[in-house]
C-alpha cells in the first residue's frame, strides 16, 4: 500500500503545530434562524402529511457537481452568453463563491477531494489505477453516521462505486445510458483483445445524454425517502464533451454556423489540431450549450426541492470537478494542464437563514464538505486541508489560506503542481523539481506572461512551496494507511472497461 494512502478513520495523533480542522463556528445559526419551519409533502406522494417541524430540525443536504464546468462561462461569473439563468438566480438568493480552485483538472481525483477535503496526493486517488481506501472518511459517512439518509446519482465512469466513491451512500445509483462490461465477459476475453463492443461502449459514453434520467431519479427517490435528514449528491455528466445537447440547446448561441463541427468525436484531440477559429468558435459555442441544457435540469431539480417543502429545510450546494480548455494553452479538454480554465470552477450555495452574499476571497475545493459540515452544525472531518468557510458567511472573524494547491499526476509528461495567492500562479514540475513559470494574476489573469526568473517574487513563491510541502508532509503522517488495509489499485475489471471507454489512453 502506497503511504500516500490515507485515512481519517486510523488517524495518528498529530504533532504540535499540525493544522487540525476544527468545527470552527459551532454557533451558526442556519437551523435557529427559521423557527415554525414546515414540513411539506411531496407533490403526488402519497400521505405524507404536512406538520409542523422542531425548531431544531436538522436541515438536509443536496450537492450538485457538474463536469467539466469552468466558472467563466456562467453568466452570474460575468460571461456574456445567457447560459445559465436558473444557477444565476440560484446566486443571486444565496452565496456566490467568486474564486474557487480545484485541487485537479479531472474527474477521479477532483471528487475523492470533494469528499474528503484532502488534496490529491493525500488521498491517493490521484490516477486512472487507484481508487478510494475504504479507511479514508467521507462527507456521506460523516452523515450516515450522524442519521442521515444517504443517496448518489452519477452519470459519469469515475463516479463509478469500484472507484470507492461510493462510500457511506446507503444508495448509489448510475443514471448512465451505457451499460459497463460485465466482469464475466472480461474475464472470458483473450489478452490484448477487446471485448465485443469496446469502440461502441465509447462512442455510447461521450453521446450519452443522462440529465433527464437524473431529475426523473431524483423524482421517484424524493416519493420514496424515509423520513427524517437526507443527504442527495447529484453528479451531471452532459457538459462533458461530446457537445451535443438536444435542440434548441445543442445550436442555441450559434444557430447560424454552417461548418464542419457538430460537437462530436471530440475525446480525440489530435482530430482538432489547426482547427480554424470559426470552427473552435462553434465548439465552443456547442459546450455553452450543454450548459444551458444542464442549467435547465438543475432548475428541474431545484423546482422539485422547493414544490415539495424542502426549501426551508435544505443547504443545496453547486459546484464542479473542473473546467475545460480551449487551446488557451495549446490544448483541448482537461486531464493536461493547470492553468485557469482548468481548475478555476464555481460554487453557488443556498441555505436557510443565509442572506445573499459573495465572496471574493480565494477558496478552493476541499473547503466544501468542512463547510457544509460546518452549516448543518455536524462534526467536522478531521486533519484535513479544506476548512469551514462558515464565520466568513456570518461575518465573523475568518483568515483565508494563504494558498490553494493543485496536482496533476501525468505518467508520460511528468507530474504538475500549482500553487496560487491572490497575488501570483506558480507552476511547476515537483519530482524532480523544477519550476515550470511563475504569473502575476493582478495584472495577467490568463497567466500568458511569465515572470522573469531574476524578480524578487520567484524567492516568495518558492518559501510557499516549501511550506505547502511541509503541511503536505504533515498531512501524509496523520492519515497513513495501516499495512493491512485494503484498497488502494483498481482491479484488471474496471481498468479495461476504463480503456474501453477511452479513459486510459493519455496515461
Amino acid at each position: 500500500m502506497p503511504k500516500n494512502y490515507c485515512s481519517a478513520k486510523n488517524l495518528k495523533t498529530p504533532e504540535r503545530g499540525e493544522p487540525v480542522q476544527s468545527h470552527t463556528n459551532r454557533n451558526f445559526p442556519l437551523r435557529r434562524a427559521l423557527p415554525g419551519l414546515l414540513i411539506a409533502s411531496v407533490i403526488g406522494c402519497g400521505d405524507r402529511s404536512t406538520e409542523p417541524a422542531p425548531s431544531d430540525s436538522p436541515l438536509s443536504l443536496v450537492l450538485i457537481s457538474i463536469d467539466s464546468l469552468r466558472a467563466d462561462h456562467l453568466r452570474c461569473y460575468g460571461y456574456d452568453r445567457a447560459t445559465s439563468p436558473r444557477m444565476d438566480a440560484l446566486a443571486a438568493e444565496g452565496v456566490r463563491f467568486d474564486n474557487v480552485t480545484s485541487t485537479t483538472s479531472w474527474t477521479l481525483p477532483s471528487h475523492a477531494a470533494l469528499f474528503t477535503a484532502l488534496p490529491d496526493s493525500i488521498h491517493g486517488c490521484d490516477r486512472n489505477s487507484r481508487v478510494l481506501a475504504p479507511e479514508r472518511t467521507t462527507l456521506a459517512e460523516v452523515l450516515r453516521e450522524a442519521g442521515y439518509t444517504t443517496a448518489g446519482f452519477f452519470s459519469g465512469p469515475y463516479l463509478h462505486p469500484r472507484f470507492g466513491m461510493a462510500q457511506g451512500f446507503d444508495s448509489y445509483e448510475s443514471c448512465a445510458g451505457y451499460e459497463m462490461y460485465s466482469e464475466q465477459s472480461l474475464r472470458s476475453s483473450q489478452p490484448n483483445q477487446k471485448p465485443k463492443g469496446q469502440n461502441r461502449a465509447h462512442g455510447l459514453a461521450h453521446s450519452d445524454i443522462t440529465s433527464p434520467r437524473i431529475v426523473d431519479s431524483v423524482k421517484t427517490w424524493l416519493k420514496q425517502r424515509p423520513e427524517g435528514p437526507f443527504f442527495l449528491f447529484l453528479h451531471f455528466w452532459d457538459v462533458h464533451y461530446d457537445y451535443i445537447a438536444p435542440e434548441p440547446f445543442g445550436t442555441m448561441f450559434d444557430p447560424d454556423y454552417t461548418g464542419p463541427e457538430d460537437g462530436r468525436r471530440l475525446s480525440n484531440p489530435a482530430r482538432l489540431e489547426g482547427i480554424a477559429e470559426r470552427d473552435l468558435q462553434h465548439i465552443v459555442a456547442r459546450y455553452d450549450g450543454e450548459i444551458a441544457w444542464t442549467d435547465h435540469h438543475i432548475g428541474k431539480i431545484i423546482d422539485l426541492l422547493d414544490s415539495a417543502g424542502l426549501r426551508d429545510q435544505t443547504v443545496l450546494a453547486v459546484t464542479a470537478d473542473h473546467g475545460e480548455e480551449f487551446f488557451e494553452h495549446g490544448q483541448f479538454g482537461h486531464h493536461k494542464e493547470l492553468y485557469r480554465e482548468s481548475i478555476a470552477i464555481p460554487w453557488i450555495l443556498r441555505a436557510p437563514g443565509l442572506p445573499p452574499d459573495v465572496v471574493r476571497e480565494p477558496v478552493a475545493l476541499v473547503d466544501i464538505a468542512p463547510t457544509l459540515l460546518d452549516l448543518l452544525d455536524l462534526p467536522p472531518l478531521q486533519v484535513v486541508a479544506g476548512r469551514s468557510l462558515a464565520p466568513r458567511l456570518n461575518h465573523q472573524s475568518w483568515q483565508p489560506s494563504d494558498y490553494r494547491l493543485s496536482e496533476l499526476v501525468r505518467l508520460k509528461k511528468g507530474n504538475l503542481a500549482s500553487l496560487r495567492t491572490e497575488d501570483w500562479m506558480l507552476l511547476l514540475q515537483p519530482e524532480p523539481l523544477e519550476w515550470k513559470a511563475l504569473f502575476d494574476l493582478k495584472q495577467d489573469a490568463d497567466e500568458t506572461a511569465a515572470i522573469a526568473k531574476d524578480d524578487p517574487r520567484w524567492r516568495t513563491a518558492e518559501a510557499t512551496w516549501k511550506r505547502a510541502q511541509e503541511h503536505l508532509d504533515r498531512l501524509r503522517q496523520a492519515h497513513e494507511l495501516s499495512e493491512s488495509s485494503e484498497g488502494g489499485a483498481l482491479n484488471t475489471e474496471m481498468e479495461e472497461q476504463l480503456r474501453a471507454l477511452g479513459y486510459l489512453n493519455d496515461q
